[in-house]
């Protein structure tokens, strides 16, 4: 099970295309304690817990205590916690990097790309600009820790800079890179088409980096090409609204998934009496049930149709299908299919390694420790 601490309301950052209510309410530690406590339980004897906001670095405290609470579970219980925050890089600092490092975080790291993107959203509550901090952090944080993924988020006012900033934060030093998109913005025929457009160099420069045999995952366009290659991988397997992953928001109470939280009707339980398997059953049955307009969709197994948070903020309704949706994900199949085809023609061997060995992530963990300088035995 992926749990989602909300630990914070509050933020430092005044982004315009945020989602999140920025309220000055914290979770309480007795209340993840029953949560965690909870977890212990799962028969996978595995957890991953992701620390979130609002901005998470504003409670390193509660991060802290509860980092130790899980060693002390994971003794006494045969179970492993892995964990990961998403931060907009502020509060950064050296000491929480060797925390991060020591503990195998994942951080999640957002970043807009490059100055002219960044500045157009992520503001502080003045209206100040905040790439030259995040920027200047993260160049740090990648000197010392490799494993980050940027966090990136294209709208209708950035859409120009998107291909630009995808080549920028590869050039900074970021692997993995998640382009995400803001679905509520204004999209219409003219920015559908920019963005198709700046689709398509990115296309151009995922090709050229595999045929340099660069190491990089650029997401959502590797999953995408799973999906081309293999009919195993089906995007609606990621999207069971409060089944592999649930949200718990400063109120205490679990909700179904991110842009849930907070909304009286998803609520699946709360901390001190856990999931009410009714409420979690009616949400998953509801989320998996096909849309009437993709049915007969050639693409329906590729297309997140199905994803329940991303419907709820363009509909307002986990179950309503926008058309902005279909326009975009045709767009990145597209660019993916496209990819791959000539790819595949050229044999180029870090796709084919990447794409059809089985074993290629584990090497590639192996071969990236070796280039930082990681001893065999040690965390990576």
């Amino acid at each position: 099970m992926h749990y989602t601490l909300h630990i914070t309301d509050r933020c430092n950052l005044r982004c315009k295309y945020c989602f999140e209510n920025k309220k000055d309410n914290d979770l309480s530690f007795e209340n993840i304690k029953s949560i965690l406590d909870n977890a212990v339980k799962d028969e996978s004897r595995r957890a991953n817990i992701t620390f979130y906001g609002g901005e998470p670095l504003l409670r390193k405290d509660i991060i802290y205590e509860t980092v130790e609470y899980c060693k002390k579970l994971e003794e006494g219980n045969d179970f492993l916690f892995t964990y990961q925050i998403n931060t907009n890089g502020i509060l950064l600092d050296d000491e929480f990097i060797e925390f991060a490092k020591d503990n195998m975080f994942h951080i999640c790291y957002s970043i807009d790309g490059t100055k002219e993107c960044h500045d157009l959203n992520r503001v502080y509550r003045d209206g100040q600009v905040s790439f030259d901090l995040v920027n200047e952090n993260a160049v740090n944080l990648l000197s010392k820790y490799p494993y980050v993924t940027a966090m990136m988020v294209t709208t209708v006012n950035n859409i120009q800079h998107f291909y630009d900033s995808v080549k920028y934060l590869f050039d900074v030093g970021f692997k993995y890179i998640f382009c995400g998109i803001d679905y509520t913005s204004n999209w219409d025929d003219e920015s559908i088409e920019k963005l198709r457009k700046e689709y398509e160099k990115v296309g151009r420069l995922y090709i050229e980096k595999t045929l340099n045999e660069d190491s990089f995952y650029l997401s959502p366009i590797e999953h995408k090409i799973d999906t081309h290659i293999s009919k195993d991988k089906i995007c609606e397997l990621n999207c069971q609204l409060g089944l592999k992953h649930i949200d718990i928001g400063t109120d205490g109470n679990i909700y179904p998934c991110i842009q849930f939280v907070g909304m009286q009707k998803f609520i699946m339980g709360n901390c001190k009496t856990g999931i009410v398997k009714e409420k979690q059953l009616e949400l998953m049955k509801k989320s998996a049930k096909e849309h009437e307009i993709c049915k007969e969709c050639e693409l329906k197994n590729r297309c997140k149709h199905t994803c329940g948070c991303m419907n709820l903020m363009t509909n307002k309704d986990p179950n309503k299908l926008s058309p902005i949706t279909c326009e975009i994900e045709r767009i990145i199949i597209e660019t993916s299919d496209k990819i791959a085809s000539t790819l595949y023609k050229k044999r180029a061997n870090m796709f084919i390694q990447k794409k059809y060995n089985k074993i290629f992530p584990i090497v590639e963990i192996i071969e990236r420790s070796k280039r930082n300088g990681i001893k065999s035995g040690e965390k990576v």
